[in-house]
């Protein structure tokens, strides 16, 4: 896989995860819903980044390495097999989705910062990423608790 074609792959995961929060979203608790459809305006930020990712020059050229497609067709798998079977109506099923969903994208994001400098602004673009799907996976533990 190019760099082009890794790009809009995680533009294409970042849209799946935007479209599962705005679904939660309409059937979770009023309490809960404007942090879902936060996350879901994060996600597609993400999205939007991906994008913009994906049209820098050169990037057919460039490939990735085994390690990072394992664990994008860890997520994937995770939102096509399991997605399919998800109960948007249970916050408990949901959240442990998410969870998922969040761990895969912090591993994906964390793996692709090797690929830069520190000083970069794609390395700085990819530690608030990783910032912001910590804090999504935060949020979801502390709900999974509370749902115990």
């Amino acid at each position: 896989m190019n760099l082009q074609e890794y790009f809009l792959e995680l533009s294409h995961i970042e849209e799946l995860g935007k479209d599962l929060y705005e679904k939660f979203s309409e059937s979770c608790s009023d309490k809960l819903k404007p942090v879902v459809l936060a996350f879901s305006q994060e996600e597609a930020k993400h999205q939007q980044l991906m994008l913009d990712l994906s049209v820098r020059k050169g990037l057919s050229e460039e490939k990735t390495d085994k390690e990072i497609e394992s664990i994008l067709n860890q997520q994937i798998d995770h939102i096509t097999i399991n997605g399919r079977n998800l109960d948007i109506n249970s916050e408990k099923d949901f959240f442990q989705f998410a969870l998922q969903l969040e761990k895969n994208s912090i591993d994906i994001y964390t793996t692709q910062l090797n690929a830069y400098e520190k000083e970069s602004n794609e390395y700085k673009t990819f530690e608030n990423i990783t910032k912001e799907e910590r804090k999504h996976m935060l949020f979801i533990l502390d709900r999974l608790y509370k749902l115990k």
